[in-house]
Parts: C-alpha cells; sequence; structure tokens
C-alpha cells in the first residue's frame, strides 16, 4: 500500500508544475452583436449579479471557489470564502 501510495505522489508531482487558466467572474450579461457594437467610452454593461454577492473563481473554466475582491498592495485580489467540494467540483466537470 505505502508503495501505491508513493506512485501516486509521485503521479501528481509530474503536473504540479503545469500552467492553468485562471480567472475571476464578475457575472455576465448575454448582448446582441448589434449592441456590442454601439458600446463606446463611458457605457455601462450591467451584469447579472449584485454587488454584494461573491465573485466566481474559474480554474480552466471550472468553477473552483467563491470568493470578495479586495486590494492588496494596489492591485485586486481575491479573498476565497468557500471551496467547493471535490464532488461539486467533479459534477462542475460535466457541465
Amino acid at each position: 500500500m505505502a508503495e501505491q501510495n508513493s506512485e501516486s505522489n509521485l503521479n501528481l508531482d509530474l503536473i504540479l508544475d503545469f500552467e492553468v487558466p485562471v480567472s475571476v467572474r464578475f457575472g455576465k450579461r448575454e448582448m446582441t452583436l448589434g449592441d456590442i457594437l454601439k458600446l463606446g467610452s463611458g457605457a455601462l454593461i450591467e451584469l447579472d449579479k449584485s454587488a454584494d454577492e461573491p465573485v466566481e473563481l474559474l480554474v480552466n473554466q471550472s468553477l473552483l471557489a467563491k470568493g470578495e475582491v479586495v486590494v492588496a498592495d494596489g492591485r485586486y485580489a481575491i479573498r476565497i470564502t468557500q471551496v467547493d467540494s471535490p464532488a461539486d467540483r467533479i459534477r462542475s466537470l460535466a457541465n
């Protein structure tokens, strides 16, 4: 059994340096192409979330966690408040 665990750890170690896309979703909105072409400087696009709802942290386009936007050293950051369970993450891969 110990040999299997060390083999599993070795296999995991092989992928730990892979880079994956990480993004933050504040909300979304569907718009017609015509409306998008009308956008200009100063235009506002209302999203489907209110300002007090958590933002979503996506890894490889799959939801991993939720959190709140903060400023750290003059840059935007996310304070993670909830991490989805492994079962929820596996279910999200099916979508």
